[in-house]
């Protein structure tokens, strides 16, 4: 079975070969061609920046939040002289470490989800381009084909 870090070393190297072999195709002589698949990129970058500022932040305020009633709950245990409010401490403790952890790792797989989505958002971009230019590429060489051999039968 292979190491998760290979896979997602594999993955992320056939991600960056993509990337650049949209950015400079063979035979690309211009640089105003490539500035539209930038502006792709750029726009892909700032999506992600997006998204994962958004998932950040959802994961801090379940934690600030569990940070604050863990105090308010200390609180209530220094008052308490039963043995038994120790064990619901515990307990309640517990619930809200893996409320905690739930919702985070909630955010983290909708932010897995989103970025995939928005990752193929920008390969079905890049495919269009790319299908595009070669129809652009075809059609004068289909033309210039027909040309020469009028002029070989002529």
């Amino acid at each position: 079975m292979a190491d998760t870090q290979d896979v997602f070393k594999q993955g992320l190297d056939q991600m960056t070969a993509l990337t650049q072999s949209w950015l400079a195709p063979s035979g690309t002589k211009t640089v105003a061609g490539g500035s539209e698949k930038l502006d792709h990129l750029t726009d892909f970058a700032t999506d992600l920046q997006r998204l994962y500022t958004d998932a950040i932040q959802h994961h801090m305020d379940p934690l600030l939040k569990g940070n604050a009633d863990v105090s308010k709950h200390f609180a209530k245990l220094t008052q308490s002289r039963n043995p038994q409010d120790l064990a619901d401490f515990q307990l309640e403790l517990l619930g809200m470490m893996m409320e905690t952890a739930s919702m985070r790792a909630e955010t983290w797989g909708e932010l897995a989800n989103k970025v995939g989505h928005r990752y193929a958002e920008l390969v079905r971009e890049m495919s269009k381009n790319l299908q595009a230019e070669a129809a652009t590429k075809k059609a004068p060489e289909v033309g210039a084909g027909k040309r020469a051999a009028a002029k070989v039968s002529n």
